[in-house]
């Protein structure tokens, strides 16, 4: 049956961004080793069953840098963590000067952490995964996109037509960490 609104469909934009470009982290799965990490004095790096484990005796942890951001955009960072359940390990992010952690966990089961973050400047990030006091803490499946901008949906919800390019009119831009309505 034919939608009797459909022709009044002008402008559909999602709520939320995604993240679909390419990884921009250097070996996130570590399946062949810790290339492309460093390690921090006082930390080791090794690699069982697949994963990245730094073991420390203070607080340390590995590093890779050089990741390239653009200031305004936003990027998701996701990982999976886990200790040998002594302090917590966590995850620092430094966007070109302004520092976000991430994860603050102490499990002996694998848990999986997300957060989006807007870049400030443009230049260079630097990842870096650690442990706190002492002991081992694993990361794996470390995956650093930058968002896609929301964009025109309606010519795929209509099934003809073309999208609208969507342009910020003076300050106007994306709200996001909106609360939402049924859950979604």
């Amino acid at each position: 049956r034919e939608d009797p609104y459909a022709a009044n469909l002008v402008l559909a934009v999602p709520g939320i961004s995604t993240a679909t470009g390419p990884n921009l982290i250097t070996n996130g799965t570590f399946e062949n080793g810790t290339t492309g990490w460093s390690a921090a004095t006082g930390a080791t790096l090794t690699n069982p069953n697949g994963v990245l484990r730094i073991t420390t005796t203070t607080t340390a942890g590995a590093s890779q840098g050089s990741i390239p951001i653009i200031s305004g955009r936003r990027y998701t960072l996701s990982f999976r963590v886990r200790t040998d359940g002594t302090n917590f390990a966590n995850f620092s992010l430094d966007l070109g000067g302004t520092f976000q952690y991430v994860g603050n966990q102490n499990s002996t089961d694998w848990i999986n952490v997300t957060k989006s973050f807007t870049a400030n400047t443009t230049g260079n990030a630097t990842l870096t995964p650690y442990k706190a006091i002492s002991g081992w803490a694993e990361f794996d499946d470390i995956v650093f996109k930058q968002e896609d901008a929301p964009r025109d949906c309606s010519a795929d919800i209509k099934g003809s037509g073309s999208n609208k390019t969507l342009t910020a009119n003076g300050n106007a831009g994306v709200g996001y960490n909106i609360p939402s309505y049924y859950g979604s």
